[in-house]
């Protein structure tokens, strides 16, 4: 491989915007395989890039969108992201591409400011086409396709560059789990099921697990009945209720990245809320709900100190932050005993080096508060904060925001109670989108459907932080604004069992462990990917769009239950003990257990098969049949404790049937209840 120094002073920018590219950084790499690594960015702008140049190289090339908000170049490239990562570029013979997207961390490019075309699309286009121009000269050619692809707010932008980018940059783009309108209010929903449940949703869990009663209404209050009726009606995914109870939802973290620019736009409802009637506030329906109080830092603490708490959900996403960063604070004696939920409280600090900064509770454990904001705070966190300094917390307003969801204009069409006779039961407030009221790097502009490109679109059926309608919605927008030869290239498959983050990165708390109630849904997407490749290079149609029904009222998602009717491209098994969805039995007596699984046409075969029969996540029996499109396997196992368990058959399939394929390995799961007494 040859020199890029002349290649770098050679290269002129199409987008005007960015200065001259430079690179401070050009050596070779082994881990995970062998490869030339480039980093530098644009002079003038904050706009970072990592490179990733393989030996194997078959003149294509695919670009990583962090989620979030972006803000780092060092996701894909340090072996971070859950799929498609160097190693997998590298098996299908292209280079790695990943940029901060225009910005550092959470704060705006200083020469950007609030132009969010910056980080929505043009700083990934720039760095896409100095890469291309990068790999002509370190390979002698330039590559003749290439794909863009990431989740979450990674895929929100890859729709962006899709609908944006006018010079054909990429080939196509393969988009996953993206949000849909009002999502700040439907969030608010959950956040308030979860605070009013608390405990309670044990039983809603139990209730919707396989072999359960099938109703998670019983045994809870008329406010938390209400509560969690609200919640499904507005969307919110039936069988991921358990990530809601135990904080693996971005409810709370949204709402820290949001709260500021929140109360500076919406003052008049965060101010009614606790003095005009017909408001819960007002009504004294929240007085023992109120948290008002200053305590004492005990110590701040890193990463690795945090670590030690039994934090949950979205806030360990700060545990990846510098080593050194302060990212919480441990307070002194137990000033918040009793209090059920500080998770949303804002943490204003009064004293010290740090006084006046402000920050919100992302999530607590054992008298540790991990905080989260936006712009200059998030950048800080707790950096400077020393023992014996004071804070106060108080969490009115993110009480106020649990309630929102009444409150703004549209209630009435997402959740049937909240309007009689097209008249609201609430008081309405006028609220902006959440693009209109967010930080630039966090905004976007406006999806339409109008695609200039081809695009793969996957939602999951689990994902308690992009709900079905996010994907039902554009997939709609796309059908009745795009070209038609590019309807017919557009592909909507959803993946079942799968959260919005992979099952390994949820933190094992009780069985069954999230590995056996959720999958690894990484090569789900790899898969989508190379099917975008078989399509771009070769013309080989991909499966057809996964077969689905949204309700129009409960707004519950139904899949077909058989694979020749659900399409898409993963497998659907059905696992069973004693022959049923449940199976009472005595300590030590045998039971059958049996999975009956197919893949989609034209998705691939099925490679694997690994049965949990305990919820521990040690799969101790690993089947690997001749690969075929339908598989029946069964066998038995008896228990020595009695108890309740909660078995797995975790099925593998392969587009191309190969067993031996470390990537594209597509997976779900059927699930089974055996109770032993």
């Amino acid at each position: 491989m040859s020199g890029v120094q002349e290649a770098v002073a050679a290269y002129q920018c199409v987008d005007e915007f960015f200065g001259a590219p430079f690179v401070d950084v050009d050596e070779a790499r082994d881990h995970p395989v062998p490869h030339r690594y480039v980093h530098g960015g644009f002079d003038g702008t904050a706009t970072r890039f990592s490179l990733c140049f393989p030996e194997r190289y078959e003149r294509r090339f695919f670009q990583y969108l962090q989620g979030g908000f972006g803000g780092s170049e060092h996701i894909a490239s340090a072996g971070m992201t859950e799929f498609a990562g160097v190693g997998y570029a590298a098996s299908r013979g292209g280079y790695l591409v990943e940029s901060n997207q225009g910005h550092a961390g959470a704060e705006p490019c200083p020469k950007a400011g609030d132009d969010v075309t910056v980080y929505a699309h043009r700083a990934s286009a720039e760095t896409a086409r100095f890469a291309r121009h990068l790999a002509a000269a370190i390979y002698g050619e330039p590559p003749e396709h290439g794909y863009v692809f990431g989740g979450s707010g990674g895929g929100y932008r890859t729709i962006v560059c899709m609908e944006k980018t006018e010079d054909a940059v990429w080939d196509a783009g393969v988009a996953s789990v993206v949000g849909s309108e009002n999502t700040l209010h439907k969030y608010a929903a959950m956040n308030n099921a979860r605070r009013l449940l608390g405990s309670q949703f044990d039983s809603v869990v139990d209730a919707v697990e396989p072999g359960g009663s099938g109703d998670p209404f019983d045994g809870l209050t008329t406010a938390q009945r209400e509560a969690l009726a609200d919640l499904y009606a507005s969307g919110f995914p039936r069988g991921a209720e358990r990530s809601v109870s135990e904080g693996f939802n971005a409810g709370v973290f949204l709402w820290t990245w949001q709260a500021d620019l929140l109360l500076e736009h919406h003052a008049e409802y965060f101010d009614a809320f606790w003095t005009d009637v017909g408001h819960a506030g007002a009504d004294g329906a929240l007085d023992d709900a109120v948290i008002d109080c200053k305590v004492t830092v005990a110590r701040a603490v890193t990463p690795g100190e945090a670590a030690e708490y039994p934090i949950s959900g979205f806030g360990r996403m700060l545990l990846t932050a510098p080593p050194d960063k302060q990212v919480g604070i441990v307070l002194a004696g137990d000033p918040l005993d009793g209090v059920d939920c500080v998770d949303g409280a804002r943490i204003t600090i009064t004293s010290g080096a740090a006084a006046g900064r402000q920050l919100y509770c992302v999530t607590s454990a054992d008298g540790l508060l991990v905080g989260s904001s936006m712009g200059e705070a998030q950048t800080q966190l707790f950096d400077g904060v020393a023992p014996g300094d004071e804070v106060h917390i108080d969490n009115r307003d993110f009480l106020a925001y649990c309630y929102s969801y009444r409150h703004h204009a549209g209630s009435a069409e997402e959740v049937r109670r909240l309007a009689i006779d097209g008249r609201p039961v609430y008081p309405l407030h006028d609220w902006l989108d959440m693009a209109s009221t967010s930080s630039p790097v966090f905004g976007g502009l406006g999806i339409t459907g109008a695609v200039r490109r081809p695009l793969f679109l996957i939602q999951h059926t689990h994902d308690s932080s992009g709900w079905p309608s996010g994907g039902t919605g554009y997939a709609d927008d796309v059908r009745a604004a795009a070209d038609p030869s590019l309807v017919e290239q557009f592909r909507f498959w959803w993946l079942d069992h799968a959260e919005h983050i992979p099952a390994s990165s949820i933190p094992a708390r009780s069985r069954p462990v999230p590995t056996t109630r959720l999958i690894e849904f990484g090569g789900g997407h790899e898969a989508a990917l190379d099917a975008m490749v078989a399509w771009i290079e070769r013309g080989v149609a991909p499966p057809s769009s996964t077969s689905y029904e949204l309700d129009v009222q409960d707004k519950g998602l139904h899949l077909p239950a058989s694979a020749g009717d659900r399409l898409g491209i993963q497998p659907v098994p059905r696992a069973t003990a004693n022959g049923a969805a449940r199976a009472d039995v005595r300590v030590g007596a045998a039971v059958t257990f049996a999975v009956d699984a197919a893949a989609p046409p034209d998705a691939g075969a099925i490679v694997e098969i690994a049965w949990d029969f305990d919820g521990s996540g040690t799969w101790p029996v690993v089947h690997r049949p001749t690969p075929a499109r339908t598989v029946h396997h069964e066998l038995e196992h008896a228990y020595d404790e009695p108890g309740t368990y909660f078995a797995a058959a975790r099925v593998v399939l392969h587009p191309a049937g190969d067993p031996d394929d470390a990537f594209a390995r597509v997976t779900n799961l059927g699930r089974c209840r055996v109770v032993v007494h």
